[in-house]
């Protein structure tokens, strides 16, 4: 499709209702997994690259983009946008203007060898509070 298409755009809650086996709006899927499971950011991953390697931009929407450790692992993907509601805006927009390229670029690199969502977020929140120190 990258020949045919301008731009990619990825909705993240239904990625991940998709690759967890839910309907995006049972009540059962807004409490299953997180959104940080190294296996779901593997395959958003790789969305990214195939999006880049056509050399189209890709915008990213739903609750990772909206959540500062999600925003901060799309940073680290080199997305080319994000798209959050105004009320989470000024939060994530913080978080993103005190990020080290070198920090994100080593997050991108290491997130694939962690097995949990607690290691994946405890490795973002390590990266964001060496930033705003």
């Amino acid at each position: 499709w990258a020949d045919k298409a301008d731009f990619f755009a990825l909705g993240t809650n239904d990625l991940f209702a998709s690759v967890i086996g839910l309907e995006r709006n049972e009540e059962a899927g807004s409490s299953q997994g997180d959104h940080c499971h190294p296996g779901f950011l593997s395959i958003l991953s790789s969305a990214i690259d195939h999006a880049h390697a056509s050399g189209k931009p890709i915008t990213v929407c739903g609750e990772l983009a909206s959540d500062p450790l999600g925003a901060t692992f799309l940073a680290s993907c080199n997305v080319t946008a994000i798209s959050v509601s105004v009320q989470r805006l000024h939060p994530i927009l913080r978080v993103l203007n005190s990020l080290d390229e070198t920090l994100l670029n080593d997050f991108g690199i290491n997130f694939k060898k962690l097995t949990k969502a607690s290691e994946v977020r405890n490795m973002l929140l390590k990266s964001i509070q060496l930033n705003m120190k």
